[in-house]
């Protein structure tokens, strides 16, 4: 996936003439594409809209599928060049997937993708600008990305549950056998739920993952933060709140807000970790 992100623009951009080329084009079709700060006339919504973006940043810290390898690393040695490689793979499939969207709204004049389709326009741009063999294997790379990320999620879910849920809390003697079970259970479980969410041809995925986002995000990423780098930080405070924001985001789920959630949940989780705290 990584080599596919960086192909598809670059290509794209050699389609179009050249990055310098390409650049021009942009300006002079897209400019507001290329306006990092927006309308900049309303300062109140300019300064929400950048505590917003720095919100997604948030997110990471409590995000399980990659809190999960960094767990499962043998030396804390490699913590460091796990880190280097973590943010060099972000750094340029963030970058990548902005000049997809930005060289992809030129590259498709004068047809445009609205609504839903919009989020198609990688796929669209590969199935125009290579043959159908290197389209196969750059598609086959989106698939390896999403399950990935599909079946970390799976196994997180299904390993909590059974292991610190059912185990701890419901059935304490359970066997080896009973809780492969359970871990089997909550994946069909989960994989159904994610399916009958998935049919809606309405919903973009950007606002889906952006309530996971928040949920995860605000429910364990101050309590991360917390542990390592306060002493006062206890158990009871983290068991007390981790909740909270899960509820709060599926409350704001009817609005168009979704991207401030993470920043106002993990805000407020911090307070409610700094009280528990205190109290305890």
């Amino acid at each position: 996936m990584f080599f596919a992100i960086l192909a598809v623009p670059i290509t794209a951009a050699m389609y179009l003439g050249g990055p310098i080329d390409t650049m021009q084009l942009i300006q002079s079709e897209f400019p507001q594409g290329l306006n990092l700060w927006g309308d900049t006339s309303d300062m109140f919504a300019l300064v929400i809209g950048i505590i917003s973006s720095l919100g997604w940043g948030l997110g990471y810290f409590g995000q399980p599928h990659i809190l999960v390898r960094f767990m499962a690393i043998s030396d804390a040695k490699e913590l460091k060049k796990s880190t280097n490689i973590a943010m060099v793979w972000v750094i340029l499939s963030l970058l990548a997937a902005i000049f997809v969207g930005l060289i992809g709204h030129v590259y498709m004049l004068p047809e445009k993708l609205v609504g839903t389709d919009a989020e198609t326009i990688f796929l669209v741009m590969t199935e125009r600008l290579f043959t159908p063999f290197m389209a196969g294997l750059i598609w086959s790379a989106v698939l390896a990305a999403i399950m990935s990320t599909a079946s970390a999620q799976l196994l997180v879910t299904a390993s909590a549950i059974a292991n610190d849920f059912y185990a701890n809390i419901i059935h304490k003697t359970a066997t080896d056998k009973e809780l492969v079970l359970v871990s089997r259970i909550v994946v069909l479980l989960v994989a159904a739920i994610s399916i009958f969410l998935a049919l809606n041809p309405d919903s973009l995925i950007l606002t889906m993952v952006a309530y996971a986002w928040a949920g995860f995000g605000a429910s364990f990423g101050p309590a991360i933060i917390f542990s390592l780098f306060w002493k006062r930080m206890t158990r009871r405070s983290s068991y007390t709140y981790c909740d909270n924001p899960s509820r709060i985001a599926s409350r704001t789920s009817n609005t168009n807000d979704a991207g401030d959630n993470t920043f106002t949940l993990c805000i407020y989780c911090s307070a409610q970790y700094l009280k528990a705290s205190r109290l305890t």
